[in-house]
C-alpha cells in the first residue's frame, strides 16, 4: 500500500464501528481486539467497562496490522509518552493534520497558549477541511462517533504522527524482492524444463509448485547428472 492508502486503511477500518455502543457485540469486538495484542501494554486487561477510546484507537492498529507504528495503549497519557519515544509526537495545537493521525484533547485547558495538560481523549483524524478537522473516536458519549474541531482548538492536546511512510517503503521494498524471488524462480524453472532436467507428469501437466516424491527427486538429479556429463 502507498503511504495514502494506509491511512485511508485505518480511518476507513474506524467508520466501519461508527455508532457502536459501549456494552454492545461490536465493542466487545474491540475490547478483545485490544486484550489479544501481544505484549498486551502494562500487562493490563481492558475490562469492557473501562474507558476505551485509546484502546480503540490501538484495537483499530492491530487491525490493520499497524501497530508497529501506532503504539498500542489503552491510556491517552502513556500513549503519548510512546509517540515522544518514537519521536513521533507534534507538540502543536495549530498543526494542520492529516487523514490517519491520531489527535489528542484535554478537556480542561483555558485556550492560553499551547496546551500542555494532561490528555483526556483521542481519536483518528478522517479528514481536513480548511481549518475544520473532523475525527473519529471510541468511547465518545459511550459510541463510536465522529466529532469536528476547529484547526488550533484550544482542546487539542497534540498529535501522534504515524510513520506511514516509512511502512509503505518497507511494503514497497518486500514486494520488490518477492517479484525478484519470482522472476528467479520462473527463470529456473523455464530453463531447465528447455533442458529436460524437470519434466511434467505423465497426464501433459507440469504443475511446477507441487510438492515432489523423493523418487521424483532421484529422478531429476539422475537427469541433471546425465546433462552435467554430456556438456
Amino acid at each position: 500500500m502507498t503511504t495514502n492508502e494506509l491511512r485511508n486503511y485505518i480511518v476507513n477500518t474506524a467508520i466501519t464501528y461508527l455508532g457502536t455502543a459501549e456494552g454492545s457485540k461490536k465493542h466487545l469486538d474491540i475490547v478483545n481486539t485490544y486484550n489479544a495484542i501481544k505484549p498486551l501494554p502494562v500487562n493490563y486487561k481492558l475490562k469492557t467497562t473501562d474507558s476505551w477510546c485509546a484502546a480503540f484507537v490501538s484495537a483499530m492498529a492491530a487491525k490493520c496490522k499497524l501497530l508497529d507504528i501506532i503504539p498500542a495503549e489503552c491510556s491517552c497519557p502513556r500513549q503519548i509518552t510512546l509517540w515522544q519515544k518514537l519521536g513521533r509526537w507534534k507538540e502543536d495545537d495549530a498543526y494542520k493534520p492529516s487523514a490517519g493521525d491520531i489527535i489528542y484533547y484535554d478537556w480542561d485547558d483555558n485556550g492560553s497558549g499551547d496546551n500542555k495538560g494532561v490528555a483526556d481523549h483521542v481519536g483518528i483524524v478522517v479528514s481536513v477541511d480548511g481549518n475544520s478537522i473532523k475525527a473519529i473516536e471510541g468511547n465518545k458519549a459511550d459510541t463510536v462517533a465522529y466529532r469536528t474541531i476547529s484547526v488550533n482548538g484550544k482542546n487539542i492536546r497534540g498529535y501522534g504522527l504515524p510513520d506511514y511512510a516509512s511502512k509503505a517503503k518497507e511494503e514497497e521494498e518486500k514486494m520488490a524482492f518477492k517479484d525478484i524471488k519470482n522472476s528467479i524462480y520462473k527463470n529456473a524453472i523455464e530453463k531447465f524444463a528447455k533442458l529436460g532436467i524437470v519434466k511434467g507428469y505423465e497426464d501433459g501437466t507440469f504443475r511446477p509448485d507441487e510438492n515432489i516424491t523423493r523418487g521424483q527427486m532421484v529422478e531429476i538429479l539422475d537427469r541433471y547428472d546425465k546433462y552435467k556429463e554430456g556438456k
